[in-house]
């Protein structure tokens, strides 16, 4: 009986593991929006977009002036439309909980095959699940590069077992994720390419993967979502100013001034000095999360260079630092890394352990740091600081909040300030005030908090407005929210 707890500690070990960081992504994505603050950009296009492919109306969002595929080709929604039925608002929130969790069982595995140590797999796992890059995305309502980005140490660990029919699946399944996922997908081939070149049938395998993926993005960028968007012929998401006006420039941009693209890396473009340290805390926090193994293990950085390319040269200062679902590509090349280079840099078994203890810790400590210590000062700390207890906490009475909602039928056109949008994602015509004008029977208001762009004094003549106006009905009206139905 001791001989086979001994042997199954470890698998013990794991699902304990995974259920502690279930709760702890929990308490920070679902209560988030139980406490209103989840937003119109992004959960409540997601929402809403689920809500019309389960009624048949293909391709349509919040945003209801263009084809959401036009904005970003993700087909996984398409598979998550049954769970609705089940999990409501909730939906996408549990389903990135759970590839979270899902991703982190993969580098376990990756590591239980790389191998003979029982101990090195659990803590690889355990500093994926503590690496900042979750929690980052965590905080931020649910996006599609989440869930793509952690297939990815599926498909690392099948194409390593050769079992390419697996990973050609989970290559299949990452590319669909997000456009822009095809374009890391190559550099993933590109990594695994410089990483094989002595087995010539990985280098194969590789190859193929590489080209699908590149012409994969191309196409999709050139030609499928221009064409999606009505009246528009340009991909939405080129926005690297810096760099140049398209792909074409900004590819000669890197090829011809190298020494400019590089400062680019560490330099705030902006003259607004509050975004000065945003650059060099990503850099710090990718060095702690084993950075430093990319330097013994190459591959790895090449992987990483299109997520450096999409962050740090981008026009929007807010996408350069922590925050939001922009670091989590990070977390499973990083992971791996740092422990192959556990593996590597010596053959003593303790020593290893040793090493990875250390790695586990270092994530963890430093990931717990950026809760309490973040250049983003204008990001509240109470949407991301599971540690505090304000985070726990809502400026209004959840409960009567909910009960007023449920006011509006399920039919009824509404324009709605954005925290309120997810809440009311699931029926056919939705806008969020005030940058969507559209015709609407009800408008739900925050009467605390201004409505970007707005400030307080603009939020209340908007009030007062709907309070005095013949045309708009009061249904509703607290010291958290006001409804107004037309009349």
């Amino acid at each position: 009986m001791i001989q086979e707890i001994k042997t199954h500690k470890p698998r013990i070990m794991v699902w304990s593991i995974l259920l502690l960081f279930a709760l702890v992504f929990s308490s920070i994505s679902l209560l988030n929006h139980a406490l209103y603050r989840t937003f119109a950009w992004d959960l409540g296009i997601y929402s809403n977009a689920l809500w019309n492919y389960a009624h048949g109306h293909a391709h349509t969002s919040l945003m209801k002036v263009h084809n959401i595929l036009s904005d970003h080709f993700e087909l996984y929604l398409l598979f998550f439309v049954p769970f609705q039925f089940i999990l409501g608002t909730y939906t996408l929130l549990v389903i990135q909980i759970i590839a979270l969790l899902f991703g982190a069982y993969g580098v376990y595995f990756y590591f239980k095959k790389s191998t003979e140590q029982k101990y090195i797999p659990v803590l690889a796992m355990t500093a994926f699940l503590c690496s900042w890059g979750i929690y980052s995305a965590l905080e931020f309502d649910y996006h599609n590069n989440v869930v793509a980005a952690m297939l990815v140490p599926w498909f690392l660990y099948y194409f390593n077992i050769k079992n390419y029919k697996g990973a050609a699946l989970f290559f299949i399944l990452i590319l669909i994720g997000k456009e822009n996922m095809a374009l890391w997908a190559f550099f993933i081939c590109l990594g695994l390419i410089i990483g094989n070149s002595k087995n010539k049938e990985n280098l194969k395998f590789a190859s193929i993967f590489g080209l699908i993926a590149l012409f994969y993005f191309f196409g999709m960028v050139k030609w499928v979502m221009p064409a999606l968007d009505a009246g528009n012929h340009e991909y939405l998401h080129f926005q690297f100013k810096a760099l140049g006006k398209d792909f074409h420039e900004a590819f000669l941009c890197l090829l011809t001034k190298p020494i400019y693209s590089f400062k680019l890396l560490y330099t705030n473009t902006t003259k607004d000095l509050i975004f000065n340290n945003y650059k060099t805390q990503l850099h710090l926090m990718v060095w702690v999360s084993g950075g430093f193994a990319l330097l013994f293990r190459p591959k790895y950085l090449v992987m990483l260079l299109p997520i450096y390319g999409q962050k740090l040269f981008n026009d929007a200062p807010e996408k350069w630092g922590l925050c939001y679902q922009y670091c989590i590509e990070f977390v499973p090349i990083l992971t791996i890394a740092v422990f192959e280079w556990c593996l590597w840099v010596t053959k003593n078994p303790k020593k290893q352990v040793i090493l990875a203890i250390f790695s586990t810790f270092l994530i963890g400590f430093s990931s717990i740091y950026t809760l309490f210590n973040r250049s983003t000062d204008w990001f509240p700390e109470e949407q991301y600081n599971f540690f505090k207890g304000t985070h726990y906490q809502a400026n209004f009475n959840v409960k009567k909040v909910n009960q007023a909602l449920e006011l509006i039928p399920a039919q009824a056109s509404v324009c709605a300030q954005s925290e309120f949008c997810p809440h009311l994602a699931f029926r056919d015509s939705i806008f969020v005030f005030p940058t969507q004008n559209f015709p609407c029977t009800y408008m739900v208001l925050n009467k605390s908090k201004a409505a970007y762009p707005l400030n307080d004094a603009q939020q209340q003549a908007k009030i007062k407005e709907l309070r005095d106006t013949a045309h708009w009905q009061q249904i509703y009206d607290d010291e958290a929210l006001i409804i107004v139905k037309k009349r």
